[in-house]
C-alpha cells in the first residue's frame, strides 16, 4: 500500500469514510509511506487496529514527525467521535467506537522501518522500491516501484506531495528516472500560485493595517511545515522593518514540538545560511499550557498567533476564531489548502456567519488566503515534474478535488499527449509492460 491517510470534512461523513479501508489488512505485505501529514499517514493506526502487522517503510524524519502527528490524531479523532456520540445519544442511537487508540499508535510506530533516500529496498523476489526527495516537508518522498518478472519490467512512481522548487529551506523535488507510470497528486492542479514577492508585500501591508488598528491576526496553519514557514517569514518581515516588532505566538503544543523536530533533521533540509541562522528565524513565543492559551485569548492586540489546525477543524484555533471573527479590526490569514465542508473552506467562501462548537459566530474579521506559502507545487510545477520524465506512458491523478484533478488532466494531456486517468474511488487497474488495463469488479483485490 502507498500511504494510508485520513479524509477530512463533515465529521459524521468522515467517520464513515475513515472507518473503512480499501483492502483487507491481512492481504497487505507492507506499506510505503511518503510523508507524515495525516492525510497520508493518519489511517495507519486504523490499519493496525484492524490487524495489520507488516512493515511500514518511511524516512527517519517522517517517522519522527509521525510520532507527533499520529498521537495528536488519535486525540482529535477521540474528541470528534465523542461529539458524534453525544448527538447519537440524543437521537437514541448506539455509540460509535473510536477509530483507533493510543496503543494502536504505539504499535504503528513500532512497525515503522527507516529508509534512506536513493537506497534500493527489496520488497520481494521481483519487486524493488526507492525513496527520493519530494520537497514539501522534511523527509517527504516520492516512491519509485520496479517490478522485474518473466513478462518484462514495469515501473511506477508515486509522487506523494510534490514540493516547490527554490522553496525556503526545503530541497527541490527530485525527478525519478525511467518510470512507465505515475500516480500524481493534484491539490493545486487548476491554478498557479501568486508570485512570492507580490504575496509577501501584500501580506506585510495587510498585517500592518490590522496591527495598527490594534487587531489580532490569527493564522491557522498545519503543525508540520506551514507553521515553521510562516514563523520564518514573519521573523524576516519584522527584522527588515516591514512589520512592527510585535509578539508572534505559536499556540499549539504539536506545532512547538514539530518546530523542535525540524532542528533534529538538518540533513534533509536546504540551508544556504547554515543551521544556526536558519533555525534562529524559526523562533517564536511558544504557548503550550491550557492556562497560557486561555490567557492569550483574553490578551488585547496587537499580536499574531499561529495555531493548528490548518483547516480549522479542531484544536485551539477554534477558540481564537470564536473570539476574533466578530471583530472587524482582526484578520484571519489562511496559508494552505482547506478541504470542502471544513470550517476553513466556509471562511474562505466568505460566509457571513459560521458555527463553532454549536454556537453561531458572525464573521466581521478580514479573511485572507495566501496559497503562495503552500508547500505544494502548483499546476506549472506539477506539469514540469511530469514533463521531466519522458519515459512515462500513463498518469493517474489523485489527491485533489474534481475541479483541480480534471483541470490538471486536461492540461497534461495537451502538454504531453500521454494518457491521463482520473480514477473513481475504488477503481482498479493492472499495470504491465503492455500498458494499463482497467480491472473488472470480479478482479478487484480482496476487501
Amino acid at each position: 500500500m502507498l500511504d494510508c491517510g485520513l479524509f477530512q470534512g463533515r465529521r459524521q461523513d468522515m467517520y464513515t469514510r475513515n472507518a473503512a479501508l480499501p483492502v483487507r489488512p491481512d492481504s497487505l505485505s507492507g506499506v510505503l509511506l511518503s510523508h507524515a501529514h495525516v492525510d497520508h499517514s493518519g489511517r495507519l493506526p486504523r490499519l493496525v487496529h484492524l490487524g495489520f502487522r507488516g512493515p511500514i517503510y518511511a524516512t527517519r524524519a517522517t517517522i519522527d514527525f509521525c510520532s507527533l502527528l499520529l498521537a495528536d490524531s488519535a486525540y482529535v479523532l477521540r474528541t470528534q467521535t465523542a461529539q458524534i456520540n453525544q448527538r447519537r445519544l440524543e437521537r437514541g442511537l448506539p455509540p460509535l467506537p473510536d477509530l483507533y487508540t493510543d496503543d494502536d499508535v504505539r504499535q504503528t510506530l513500532a512497525l515503522m522501518q527507516p529508509v534512506k533516500w536513493y537506497e534500493e529496498l527489496v520488497l520481494g523476489p521481483h519487486l524493488r522500491a526507492s525513496f527520493i526527495p519530494a520537497g514539501h516537508i522534511p523527509g517527504a518522498s516520492s516512491i519509485l516501484l520496479r517490478e522485474l518478472s518473466t513478462h518484462g519490467s514495469c515501473s511506477l512512481v508515486y509522487s506523494g506531495d510534490v514540493g516547490r522548487t527554490n522553496d525556503w529551506i526545503m530541497p527541490d523535488p527530485a525527478i525519478p528516472s525511467g518510470a512507465d507510470f505515475a500516480i500524481l497528486e493534484s491539490t493545486y492542479g487548476d491554478c498557479e500560485h501568486r508570485p512570492y514577492l507580490y504575496a509577501r508585500s501584500e501580506l506585510a501591508r495587510n498585517l500592518r493595517s490590522t496591527l495598527a488598528a490594534g487587531g489580532v491576526v490569527v493564522i491557522p496553519a498545519y503543525s508540520v511545515g506551514r507553521t515553521q514557514r510562516l514563523v520564518y517569514e514573519l521573523r524576516d518581515l519584522i527584522s527588515s522593518g516591514e512589520l512592527p516588532n510585535i509578539p508572534v505566538y505559536v499556540d499549539s503544543p504539536l506545532s512547538v514540538e514539530a518546530s523542535r523536530a525540524f532542528m533534529r533533521h538538518p540533513d534533509v533540509l536546504h540551508m544556504p545560511d547554515g543551521p544556526d541562522r536558519t533555525f534562529a528565524r524559526l523562533q517564536a513565543v511558544h504557548v503550550v499550557s491550557s492556562e497560557e492559551s486561555r490567557a492569550l485569548r483574553s490578551q488585547p492586540g496587537p499580536f499574531i498567533v499561529l495555531t493548528a489546525s490548518g483547516m480549522c477543524e479542531a484544536g485551539r484555533v477554534l477558540h481564537h476564531l470564536k473570539r476574533n471573527l466578530p471583530d472587524p479590526n482582526s484578520r484571519v490569514v489562511f496559508v494552505g489548502f482547506c478541504a470542502e465542508d471544513t470550517l476553513g473552506r466556509l471562511l474562505l467562501n466568505k460566509q457571513p456567519s459560521v458555527r463553532i462548537n454549536g454556537e453561531v459566530v458572525p464573521v466581521h474579521a478580514h479573511i485572507d488566503n495566501y496559497d503562495t506559502f503552500s508547500a505544494h507545487a502548483d499546476q506549472r510545477g506539477l506539469a514540469q515534474w511530469i514533463q521531466a520524465q519522458p519515459s512515462l506512458r500513463a498518469i493517474f491523478l489523485v489527491h485533489g478535488e474534481e475541479p483541480q484533478a480534471f483541470a490538471l488532466a486536461e492540461h497534461l494531456e495537451s502538454l504531453t499527449a500521454r494518457e491521463v486517468i482520473v480514477p473513481f474511488a475504488n477503481e482498479a487497474f493492472s499495470l504491465s509492460p503492455t500498458g494499463v488495463r482497467p480491472l473488472e469488479p470480479n478482479e478487484y483485490p480482496p476487501t
